[in-house]
């Protein structure tokens, strides 16, 4: 029975330019990490690889914070270029208690009214 071929090596800059056409600068995505070969990231643009390596590109994923706030310049027609912005808004889940009243027990009755706009704190 003759023995199993291996696959051919061939530089990765040149396995990704064959299989990834599309890709603007497949050396800067190497050097960013954004390479896997065969679920390891690539460490060097010269590093060879077999031709049947498994090859898979991480893209950065657009947060959706992002993809609202692109939609909503659109939608307003404002054009932010070269424009700085501080985002003010707090996560529900990080948010602080809504006023300084401290914790109840459980088996305390919840109080009839609250103090100036403070909800009570759960117990």
């Amino acid at each position: 029975m003759p023995a199993a071929r291996r696959a051919p090596v061939v530089a990765l800059l040149t396995l990704l330019q064959r299989r990834f056409p599309g890709l603007d600068d497949p050396a800067r995505l190497i050097k960013e990490g954004a390479v896997l070969v065969n679920g390891v990231p690539a460490e060097s643009s010269r590093t060879r690889v077999r031709a049947d390596a498994a090859i898979r590109i991480r893209h950065p994923r657009l947060l959706r914070g992002t993809i609202k706030l692109a939609h909503a310049l659109a939608a307003f027609g404002i054009d932010a270029a070269g424009a700085a912005a501080l985002d003010l808004a707090r996560q529900p889940a990080a948010s602080p208690r809504p006023c300084s009243m401290p914790a109840r027990p459980a088996s305390t009755p919840a109080p009839a009214s609250s103090a100036a706009g403070c909800a009570p704190t759960p117990g």
